[in-house]
């Protein structure tokens, strides 16, 4: 292409850049802004502005180009995978904004890209803003920091400072940019970037950015939030921006709030006033905490005055973060396995103290607030027991319950900052509250018992019911978990052989206990077998006596006693009955530290008594009959049990006691002999046996019942007289009947 002189001297002066020539013309131009069809190969930085103009942008991490009097930098280029990006091109000499910085690029392993920083305003800039950082590229193993936000001109009038970028996300996240500086003389300082938030711990987050040297008014800039840590430490907030050293008027910046996490940032500190006019700025809040621990940041510091201050009030100290309630334990899944504990509650964080005041006119700030502790974990419950299987198989234990989590305790107050007036009265900001502390966890429920099995005739008593699992104990203002209900004993055999025992029954098991809330029953003790009744006979044989009742939660029935033997000759008389087995006694309730204790079980029903014998009849001549035997005493009833023990709270009641057995009847009268030629008058009937004695009911907060009173045995029929055959003689008188026997009292009820 031929060269154009006067072109190419018109463009020296006059025009905007281009590929091939990035740069404006000298006067008036815009620099060019790269793009990827004009950047193909590494970094390219954009193109300078003219005297008026902007300047052009970067492209794959180049920096942004520089204004020339009047105009706006142009914005850094974003980083290539894991590189940083472009800073941000300085703003008009006199007037304009800085460029931004370009993001960094993110990284697939490593470290992130570095944001790039902001471009300044110009260096006599009347008015402008610094350009902001730019933000960090992300990274598995580090987040690239963000890039710090522009300054003002080292000599400009009023311009503020840019914001710094936030840090990138990663293992643990990158850093946030520091705000940039405002004017010497106005203008507020750019507000720090965020922290990035990690997998492991979060970024802290930048500094806010001072005013001027010498302002006479202004503001600084914000510190940055700390970023989140979930499996670590949250970022700490970033410090609030001072006033300038010697700054007539202006504001600390507050500081940054810290990040959450499983120890959580803390809180920034407040930025410090102005010289003579001016207030510290406020401190920031703690993060809260989360996961297992749950450590709540401390808020931070407030900003006190200036050296020299004449009018200003210190910084109001941040507020401790909140503590994390603890994680509820896991109910048991194996059988007669415990719960699990439940996780205890977060501290809350301390409130951070209060600021400084001006000693002339002013007041002191307030002490922050504690945070409040977090609740704790809810106990897990405890599996059921298992029954028993094989006959006379005893149930197994029900697990525990879980404890309950403790409670975190709430963060301390932050102290009053102090001031005066006039340096004599005293105008003190006001100490911080103390965190509320938070509420214990609930104890886990116990399980219940497993059942005992029943009896067979190879294993004739019934098994033990396994004992209710204790209800967890509960964390500090939690309620305790209620004890399981204790598994119920087997039943005794049923004997079907002729004087054979019946089993006994198997025990209840104990309820369980527990600290608060209601305390396990006692299991159900198993029914006592059914003795076989006495079989008639010689006199020689025994009667049987019926199986006891079980001792367990409610005891069990006793066995029934087996009936008296006939006698076995005209003077023997028949066999007393058996005595009833006695009821067993109910179990004891389960044991509470505060609340109900619980309540026992009930006594077991008295055994029946077995009946009296049959008088033996006779075949002699005129021979007496025997008489009938006494029926057996009726079991006592079992007692019921006791209530479970107490320490605070209300005492369970005692099981109601158990029915007495029943009387036996008396025996049948044995019948008297016939008379014949030699003894002509009959034998006398034998007297009926006398009923026996009932059992009596088992003590308890409902006494037993008396048992049934049996009846007294028929008197044996008078043996026949002799019928005479011979005219003339006189025939035998037919024998006396035997008597009655004596109908049984019922037996005495218990006293409950």
């Amino acid at each position: 292409m031929t060269a154009n002189p006067i072109a190419d001297l018109i463009r020296f002066f006059v025009g905007n850049g281009t590929a091939d020539n990035p740069n404006a013309g000298i006067l008036l131009g815009n620099g060019y802004s790269y793009t990827a069809e004009t950047c193909t190969s590494g970094a390219c930085d954009g193109g300078r502005g003219g005297l008026i103009g902007n300047g052009g942008d970067g492209f794959n991490g180049g920096n942004g180009g520089s204004a020339g009097w009047f105009g706006n930098g142009g914005d850094g280029g974003s980083g290539v995978a894991g590189g940083a990006g472009g800073a941000g091109g300085r703003g008009g000499l006199f007037i304009g904004n800085g460029g931004n910085g370009g993001a960094g690029g993110a990284a697939t392993t490593g470290t992130g890209g570095a944001g790039g920083a902001g471009g300044d305003t110009g260096f006599w800039s009347l008015y402008g803003t610094g350009g902001a950082g730019g933000v960090g590229g992300a990274g598995d193993v580090q987040g690239g920091a963000g890039g710090a936000g522009g300054d003002a001109g080292l000599l400009a009038f009023n311009s503020r400072g840019g914001a710094g970028g936030a840090g990138g996300a990663g293992g643990t996240g990158g850093v946030g940019g520091d705000g940039g500086r405002a004017g010497w003389f106005l203008g507020n300082g750019g507000a720090g970037g965020v922290g990035g938030d990690g997998s492991g711990d979060g970024g802290a987050g930048g500094r806010g950015g001072d005013t001027g040297l010498l302002s006479l008014i202004g503001i600084a800039g914000t510190g940055g939030t700390g970023g989140a840590g979930v499996a670590g430490t949250g970022g700490t907030g970033g410090a609030g921006g001072d006033a300038g050293l010697l700054a007539l008027s202006g504001n600390g910046g507050a500081g940054g709030n810290g990040g959450a996490g499983a120890v959580a940032g803390a809180g920034g500190d407040g930025g410090r006033g102005g010289f003579w006019v001016g207030n510290g700025g406020n401190g920031g809040n703690g993060g809260n905490g989360f996961g297992s621990s749950g450590a709540a940041g401390n808020g931070g510091d407030g900003g006190s005055t200036g050296l020299l201050s004449l009018f200003g009030s210190g910084g109001n100290g941040g507020n401790g973060g909140a503590g994390v309630s603890g994680a509820d334990g896991a109910d048991a899944v194996d059988p007669g396995q415990d719960g699990e504990a439940g996780g205890a509650g977060g501290i809350g964080g301390n409130g951070g103290t209060g600021g400084e005041g001006s000693w002339i006119f002013g007041f002191g700030g307030n002490g922050g607030n504690g945070g409040s502790g977090g609740i704790g974990g809810n106990g897990g419950a405890g599996a059921d027991g298992v029954d028993g299987v094989n006959p006379g198989d005893s149930g197994t234990a029900g697990g525990a319950g879980g404890a309950g989590g403790a409670n975190g305790a709430g963060g301390q107050g932050g102290v009053a900052g102090r001031a005066r007036v006039l340096f004599l009265l005293g105008s003190n900001g006001t100490n911080g509250g103390g965190g509320t502390g938070g509420v214990g966890g609930n104890g886990g429920d116990g399980g219940n018992g497993g059942d005992g099995a029943d009896g067979d005739q190879s294993h004739p008593d019934g098994g033990a019911g396994g004992n209710g699992g204790d209800g967890g104990v509960a964390g500090t203002g939690g309620v305790g978990g209620d004890g399981g209900a204790a598994g119920r004993g087997g039943d005794g055999w049923n004997a079907t052989v002729a004087g054979a025992a019946g089993g006994n029954g198997g025990a209840g098991g104990v309820g369980g206990a527990t600290t608060t809330g209601i305390a396990g029953a006692g299991g159900a003790g198993g029914v006592g077998g059914d003795g076989f009744a006495g079989a008639d006979g010689s006199g020689l044989t025994p009667a049987q006596v019926g199986g006891a009742g079980g001792v367990g939660g409610a005891g069990g029935a006793g066995g029934f006693g087996a009936t008296g033997i006939a006698g076995t000759s005209g003077s023997i008389a028949g066999q007393t009955g058996a005595t009833g087995g006695a009821g067993g006694a109910g179990g004891v309730g389960g044991d509470a530290t505060t609340g109900t204790s619980g309540t026992g079980g009930a006594g077991g029903v008295g055994g029946a008594a077995g009946d009296g014998g049959v008088g033996y009849s006779v075949s002699a001549p005129g021979a007496t009959g025997g008489a009938g035997g006494t029926g057996g005493t009726g079991g006592a009833g079992g007692d019921g049990g006791a209530a479970g023990a107490v320490t605070t709270g209300t005492l369970g009641d005692q099981g109601v006691g158990g029915a007495g057995g029943a009387a036996g009847d008396g025996g049948l009268g044995g019948d008297g002999g016939a008379g014949d030629a030699g003894t002509p008058t009959g034998g006398t009937g034998g007297a009926g046996g006398d009923a026996g004695t009932a059992g009596a009911g088992g003590a308890g907060s409902t006494p037993g019942a008396v048992g049934a009173a049996g009846d007294g045995g028929t008197g044996g029929v008078g043996g026949a007289g002799w019928n005479s055959t011979t005219v003339g003689v006189v025939g035998g008188d037919g024998g006396v009947g035997g008597a009655g026997g004596a109908g049984g009292a019922g037996g005495d009820g218990a006293v409950g």
